[in-house]
């Protein structure tokens, strides 16, 4: 009996406290700063550099996938800009449905559950007259911009959204599915979804969303457009944060390319 109970005492006696590197205080096992001068215990500045580093390595594991999917994607869409106007909407449907795959491949890969996004993560008054006013807000902005445009630069040729479409013969179906509903969906998932999310991990909120729209403006390849697509991504964008859903601003997208399209048909 002795014995146990003196193999017990010994497995339950406390480790030493050591003293502050600092001031020579003796520091207590379990604090983390010194009681006498405030200086932090060396283990755990470890632990927190660690953990610094670990939270620094997933945030640019975070961009550099970022700008790896990014280019891929613009990799498929410049060999639109050799492509034949009689073939561009049979390619433009092709560079679509390859663009589909990749990115419901990075969906996979990121481990990002799409169905939650499409959720509203708050509660949001006024929903409908929000996204209606932005849906006309960035058509009215659209339309005045290109008129000025070309009230500016006369020169320069209006190609319409449907001339490559109806040069092919496809009819209004498959113009409004390749124009309208795939960049809804799927253009929303890449940028708001993805590279939006993705770039917060680093910059803040506002600063993600502007690098994103001009992310947005550029893989589009169209110099005189930039701008507009640009205050497009950036209305979009707002919307995503705003109600903390892809729905919305899928439904504006879509709306607002169905919509441009319709109009070339009055």
């Amino acid at each position: 009996m002795p014995e146990e109970s003196d193999a017990f005492s010994l497995s339950t006696t406390p480790k030493p406290s050591r003293p502050c590197r600092r001031c020579g205080a003796e520091l207590p096992q379990r604090a983390a700063f010194c009681q006498q001068c405030g200086c932090e215990r060396p283990t755990n500045i470890i632990k927190r550099r660690a953990s610094d580093r670990h939270e620094n390595d997933q945030r640019w594991k975070a961009v550099r996938d970022t700008i790896a999917f990014y280019t891929i994607i613009l990799a498929t869409i410049i060999p639109l800009a050799w492509v034949d106007e009689s073939s561009m909407a049979t390619a433009q449907l092709i560079v679509s449905g390859i663009d589909a795959i990749i990115i419901t491949a990075t969906v996979f890969i990121w481990r990002i559950p799409i169905l939650p996004t499409l959720a509203f993560k708050r509660t949001v008054k006024n929903i409908v007259p929000i996204t209606v006013g932005l849906l006309i807000a960035l058509l009215g902005f659209n339309l005045l911009y290109h008129h000025i445009l070309l009230t500016i630069f006369p020169g320069i040729t209006e190609l319409q959204y449907r001339d490559a479409f109806d040069l092919a013969g496809y009819g209004l179906a498959i113009q409004l599915f390749s124009i309208a509903v795939m960049p809804a969906i799927w253009e929303e998932i890449a940028f708001r979804g993805l590279i939006q999310e993705r770039l917060q991990r680093l910059l803040s909120p506002s600063e993600a969303l502007i690098l994103t729209s001009i992310l947005f403006g550029i893989i589009h390849c169209n110099f005189w457009s930039a701008p507009v697509l640009i205050i497009i991504g950036i209305g979009l964008g707002w919307l995503r944060l705003k109600t903390g859903s892809l729905l919305p601003s899928i439904i504006v997208h879509g709306l607002h390319n169905a919509c441009i399209l319709l109009l070339e048909y009055v």
